[in-house]
This record gives structure tokens, C-alpha cells and sequence, in this order.
């Protein structure tokens, strides 16, 4: 039998990734519950565990109010499962031992479907916020639990339960419930942020990955921010290098906090900053995709952590910067090049100076240093752009990297007509519903395949058209699952799944 050789040339990378994520987005579409009935099906095959209460009355407004995705709650609805290990007379224990004197915490008390919150704290907004979701409908208030919230307002998340405890929960009635506040700012936390991770995992016995330049680009978002298989998240994720503020907790406490690592074990819910700066963008001031500039565009302080002289060049902001300003000179850069018959893709070396016109990245504000690494830092950042808010606006991609915590810009920056370049190792409660390669281009913490992404996204036709389809499918699927009735219905899911915490049958 003649076996003719495959001459189907082979597709890059990306462009495989983002059909990949086209399929699985349709698919996720195309799969959700249409009743009650069906939501309650589905929730036990994939929680192996009965809902809630008051969970087919949500059901029934969620599909009434137009919520497109009914059963993507995957990455909120696990976040309870080290709680659900624990017997929830002990729960209340630790809950109740819990200081409540820490200025960063709200306390928000739902009785009767009446809701009150710490008024007194700085970030009391969190407490109106939630209550303003959860009031917004009589329907709502219907079916809210009696519960008490603990709600983070920092930026930096705060529980982290050792790894023999969520191995193992505990079930004794008669545990001593004590919670030590540890505060770990401007230190080095990585021994306390990673006890969450397996005694055997690289992330707690030293094992460091050799660094190499081969170009990967994220295919697996769990797996490419994963604390405990990355140890090298050590010296290139500020807030586990040096945090700016970090107060941490090692007991079973559900905290509400709006982003965190993967070895932190809050309960995530929609950041109320959010929806405080949705008017940030400002759609008079876009341009359609094709009156942009063939670029990527981010500008920022150096927020992440504390910055010395021995850490700052790591950070994930200015690390990114110094790799790709023009004022560090020409380097040399790996790239991705098709082989003769177009069969597959090699590495090959190049000079930035070719592609350094694609990227307009630096810093416009020099922050949280010591005198010296202050100096320092405005000696190398002395170049600066364009930084008005709407500048980013300008260029087909823009660039999002994390800060102290997550990047309150977000939202602004999928809403607009620009193709967002996501870098960030924190979970949100978002994670589930916006599919990477088709509403946004995800980059690695290392961030070195940035120029072969650019260079192929900013240089050849094939490229132009996947990120204008990427940045047309982020603005209007905001559009449909952003909105504030979806923040609505996620806030009272929540609140479902985590009053079950303290009320179940022992």
C-alpha cells in the first residue's frame, strides 16, 4: 500500500491554541443546564456532593436573568472543598477565633435577609458593595442564609492551611480552634505562603527547574501557575519574594479575598474595585483595529513587592521591562522559524533590534523601594511614553501584569478594542468563564516567549487576524457575562455554597 507523505504544513503555535480554545469555549456553550433539574444533575457529577440550599430557586433566576454560563463554577465551588473536610462545629471554632481587629477585614452579617456590615474600616465599601448585590432583588433576598463573611479588603490574600491539614482534614469536636496572625511584610514568606504544598513538591524541597530559552507558550493556565511545581516563582513573583503588606493565617478560616496564588486557600469573589472603575474606559476615546499601532503597550509603577537592591531586577514588573526596553540595547532573543517543507517550527536566535518596535513597555512611576533601589530604579527607567489611561487604547495589544495583587485594569482592557496580553500566576473567580487564547492571549512568569508572541501576532497576516479576533470576541463576550445582574447572581451563589460551610449535619 503507497503511503503518501503529510505535506499539511504545520500550524504555529498559537494559531493552534486559539482554535483549540475556540473549540472548547463552543463546546463549554453548548453544554449548559436549561432547568433546575438539569443544574442539579450536573452539579453532582462534578462535585460528588448534593447542592446547597437554595440552590434550584438560584437556578431558576440565574436562567430568568439571561446568566450564560448556569454551570461553570468549577474553580469558586472547589475553593470550599478543604472547608467541607473539616466537622463545622470545629469550623465555627476557627472562624470564631479569628481576630476581627485587623483594619483590613470586613465583617458582613446576614440575618433575616437583612445585611449589616463594619462600617468603621477602611475598606467598608466591600461591605456596600456586597450588600448592594445581594439587595439588588427581592428574589435575592429570599433565599439568603443566615451567615457571617469575613471579608479581605488588601490586595494580598491571606489563608494558607498546611498540607497535612487538607490531606487529612479533621473531624475532632474537641480541637483547640487558634488563629496566629502572622505579618510578613517586607520579608522573605516563601517557606509560609508554600506550606499548602506537598513536603515533596519543588516548591518545599528546593527543586529548581534549569532555566532554558526554549519558547513554550501557555497551553495549561493551572499548570502555568502552580506555586508548588515552580520554585523559581520564588525570585520572579514579587509578593513571594518580598511582599509590601502580608498578614497570613495557617488555619482553616473561609476568608473572602478578591485574587490569590494557587497555595493560598481564600474563598475568591467578584472584587468590588471592579465595578467601582467601570467607567474607567472610555469607548469615544478607542480606535477601531485597524487605525491601531502594531504593538503591545503597558506602562506602570513598580508595585508587586518590596523593592532592594537585590531583588528589584526580579520582579515580574521591571524584570519584563528591563527584557524589553530599548535603552537595555540589542540582545539576542529566541524565535520560532519554519522549516523547509513548512513541516514543523525550530528555535533560531535573533537580534531584539529587529522587533523592538512591536513592544512600548516601561515604567512611569517609581514605588515601595528603600533610598537605593529607588535610585536605581529611576536610573533605569528613566525613558517614559505616553501615560494617559486611554494611551493603551492606541495599540492592537496591551499588556496586564500583575501588581501588589491583581491588575484592577482588567475589565477596562477587555472591554476595549485592543487584544489583552494577561500575565498573572493569581485565581479569580472570573477563571472559569473567560477561555485563554480566545478572549485573552495568556503569558508565562518567565515572559520570554513575548517576542516570538509578538513577532508572530504583530508581523504576519495570520497573526493580525487572530488577535483582532481575539479582541473582538473579549469585548463582546464582557458583554454577555461581565454584566453587573452576573456579578449579582455569582455574589448570592457564594454566599449559598458558604453558609453550607457551618450548617450541615454532623
Amino acid at each position: 500500500m503507497l503511503h503518501l507523505p503529510d505535506l499539511t504544513p504545520r500550524l504555529h503555535p498559537i494559531e493552534s491554541l486559539h482554535l483549540n480554545g475556540k473549540r472548547q469555549h463552543e463546546e463549554m456553550l453548548s453544554r449548559q443546564s436549561k432547568t433546575p433539574a438539569e443544574a442539579v444533575i450536573e452539579y453532582r457529577r462534578r462535585y460528588q456532593r448534593e447542592p446547597p440550599a437554595g440552590f434550584e430557586e438560584w437556578v431558576e433566576l440565574a436562567l430568568k436573568k439571561g446568566l450564560v454560563l448556569i454551570d461553570e463554577f468549577d474553580g469558586m465551588t472547589k475553593a470550599f472543598d478543604p472547608f467541607l473536610q473539616i466537622d463545622s462545629s470545629v469550623l465555627k471554632q476557627f472562624f470564631a477565633a479569628m481576630p476581627r481587629d485587623l483594619a483590613e477585614l470586613v465583617e458582613v452579617n446576614i440575618t433575616s435577609s437583612k445585611i449589616a456590615w463594619s462600617a468603621d474600616k477602611p475598606g467598608s465599601y466591600f461591605g456596600d458593595s456586597i450588600n448592594s448585590w445581594l439587595s439588588k432583588d427581592p428574589a435575592y433576598m429570599a433565599i439568603l442564609p443566615n451567615t457571617t463573611i469575613l471579608v479581605n479588603t488588601f490586595d494580598e490574600s491571606k489563608v494558607v492551611i498546611p498540607a497535612d491539614l487538607l490531606a487529612n482534614g479533621t473531624r475532632k469536636t474537641d480541637h483547640k480552634a487558634k488563629v496566629d496572625v502572622l505579618t510578613l511584610s517586607h520579608e522573605h514568606p516563601w517557606t509560609n505562603v508554600t506550606l499548602s504544598c506537598a513536603a515533596s513538591s519543588p516548591a518545599r524541597c528546593n527543586t529548581t527547574t534549569p532555566h532554558t530559552d526554549r519558547i513554550e507558550f501557555v497551553s495549561n493556565i493551572t499548570e502555568s501557575q502552580d506555586v508548588c511545581t515552580h520554585r523559581d516563582f520564588e525570585q520572579e513573583y514579587a509578593f513571594l519574594n518580598n511582599p509590601d503588606t502580608l498578614r497570613l493565617i495557617h488555619a482553616p478560616v473561609p476568608v473572602w479575598s478578591q485574587a490569590s496564588p494557587s497555595t493560598f486557600q481564600d474563598i475568591m469573589f467578584p472584587s468590588p474595585y471592579y465595578r467601582a472603575h467601570w467607567g474607567d474606559y472610555n469607548a469615544e476615546k478607542d480606535t477601531y483595529w485597524e487605525e491601531k499601532k502594531n504593538n503591545i503597550y503597558w506602562t506602570g509603577s513598580t508595585t508587586g513587592g518590596r523593592n532592594t537592591p537585590d531583588n528589584w531586577r526580579g520582579m515580574q514588573r521591571q524584570r519584563m521591562v528591563l527584557n524589553t526596553m530599548r535603552k537595555t540595547g540589542p540582545h539576542n532573543i529566541t524565535l520560532l522559524e519554519q522549516t523547509k517543507g513548512r513541516k514543523d517550527w525550530k528555535q533560531v536566535t535573533a537580534n531584539s533590534t529587529s522587533l523592538q518596535n512591536l513592544l512600548t513597555i516601561f515604567v512611569n512611576g517609581i514605588v515601595q523601594c528603600d533610598d537605593s533601589s529607588c535610585e536605581e530604579m529611576k536610573r533605569a527607567f528613566a525613558d517614559k511614553g505616553d501615560t494617559a489611561m486611554s494611551a493603551s487604547q492606541g495599540s492592537k495589544y496591551v499588556l496586564d501584569m500583575d501588581g501588589n495583587g491583581f491588575s484592577g485594569r482588567y475589565y477596562r482592557l477587555l472591554r476595549s478594542n485592543s487584544a489583552v496580553v494577561k500575565q498573572t500566576i493569581l485565581k479569580e473567580w472570573h477563571d472559569d468563564w473567560l477561555v485563554p487564547w480566545v478572549h485573552f492571549i495568556p503569558l508565562s512568569l518567565d515572559g520570554n516567549e513575548i517576542w516570538e508572541m509578538m513577532r508572530f501576532l504583530g508581523s504576519t497576516q495570520r497573526g493580525d487576524e487572530i488577535g483582532a479576533d481575539i479582541a473582538k470576541s473579549s469585548t463582546q463576550w464582557v458583554g454577555k457575562v461581565l454584566r453587573e445582574v452576573d456579578t449579582e447572581l455569582v455574589v448570592l451563589r457564594l454566599v449559598l455554597e458558604y453558609a453550607r460551610l457551618f450548617d450541615r449535619v454532623a
